[in-house]
């Protein structure tokens, strides 16, 4: 063969290892094409697919909340006298956590900017909610990542059955409250997951607050944080068409109506009477629960009537009773325990003997029974 006709063929034997080439980096280019296309998508995707595991998965607890209840011996939570808690946030050495729990603080901060400066024309959900759309409740998602993507840097979110929630930690408060003590009744430690829990609504859901402990005007003047609560239910679509508040303490009705806002007028129920753990009787509120309404239904309760031993049993009826676990939505409980942060505001309570670690373990177990539990305060 001619040096000429070797020189054809290098030729075209190279023209063709080039076109190869070409070939293997522009499919190499439309793979990471396609990767970046898809990219937000799988996002949502697996956002979507966390949200079904909502109704049928059992409750994931984040990392931190793990940790802490695996080691509350080595923490001191345990306890049966007064021990402090606050170390879990404030002692670099306390966990492995302790960068990532100062992220979720930050991230708190940004989650409820994001709360605060939400708005929708949204009246009411249900009446644009069908047995076939509940689209409607995509207007709610504070984050086109959903709530994971707030808190994504500390990534310590625990999921139930009503959506992500925050994790159960010490110091049963908002985090800051280890750093300051003006912080003891800031309730912007509670995360809720609006767009989780309005895909739970049917249109013939009934919305309902049950209220035990409700005076509304201990707090010196200052915001009522049960008000403030379900005001940010109402800003998400929540209206409530009842709100049963139990009170203990006599109180001038008329000093009731002024405190209660206008919006509630057609809904708020002052029951002055006090509660009791009597399953049998009517003024046990789970009792009025159980016999008027359904899983369908919206139901949240608040706990918090200042009697540890009732509100004790109060929390084990909701624990322990299936029909129970089943109607309520989201429960808040101050639970008194002997928690040495809170004793200057709490001091020593008959029946009070808990320790931190019985708190904790009582809502996970209630988490675990599909009942989303928050401290309250």
């Amino acid at each position: 063969m001619t040096n000429r006709g070797n020189t054809a063929i290098f030729f075209v034997a190279t023209c063709m290892m080039l076109a190869v080439l070409r070939s293997s980096n522009v499919t190499r280019e439309l793979q990471v094409l396609m990767t970046d296309v898809n990219f937000e998508e799988n996002i949502q995707r697996n956002h979507m697919n966390a949200l079904k595991e909502v109704d049928f998965g059992p409750y994931r607890p984040a990392p931190v909340e793990t940790y802490v209840l695996e080691h509350v011996s080595e923490l001191k939570l345990d306890v049966p006298e007064w021990t402090p808690s606050c170390h879990v946030f404030t002692d670099p050495h306390a966990t492995p956590y302790h960068g990532r729990l100062q992220a979720f603080i930050d991230e708190l901060g940004y989650y409820y900017q994001l709360v605060n400066d939400f708005h929708t024309p949204i009246k009411d959900l249900r009446e644009n909610i069908t047995e076939f759309d509940n689209s409607i409740c995509d207007l709610l998602e504070l984050h086109p990542g959903g709530i994971p993507a707030i808190f994504n840097k500390s990534q310590q979110l625990s999921l139930s059955s009503s959506g992500w929630v925050e994790p159960l930690l010490p110091p049963m408060r908002h985090p800051q409250f280890c750093y300051q003590s003006k912080h003891l009744m800031n309730t912007d430690y509670l995360l809720h997951d609006f767009h989780a829990m309005c895909k739970k609504l049917k249109p013939h859901s009934r919305t309902v607050f049950v209220d035990m402990g409700a005076s509304l005007s201990f707090h010196g003047g200052r915001k009522i944080p049960v008000l403030d609560l379900i005001q940010n239910y109402r800003k998400f679509g929540f209206h409530f068409d009842h709100v049963y508040g139990y009170e203990y303490r006599k109180h001038d009705p008329e000093q009731v109506f002024n405190d209660v806002p206008e919006y509630l007028d057609a809904s708020y129920h002052w029951i002055n009477v006090g509660v009791t753990s009597d399953t049998h009787s009517r003024r046990n509120p789970f009792k009025l629960l159980v016999e008027n309404y359904k899983p369908d239904d919206f139901i949240i309760v608040k706990l918090d009537v200042d009697t540890p031993e009732l509100e004790r049993e109060l929390a084990q009826q909701l624990l322990d009773n299936p029909q129970l676990s089943k109607l309520i939505d989201q429960f808040y409980f101050e639970h008194h325990v002997n928690q040495a942060e809170l004793k200057p505001h709490w001091g020593r309570q008959r029946g009070m003997n808990e320790s931190v670690a019985d708190s904790l373990k009582l809502f996970h177990d209630m988490r675990q029974k599909g009942i989303p539990s928050h401290f309250w305060v």
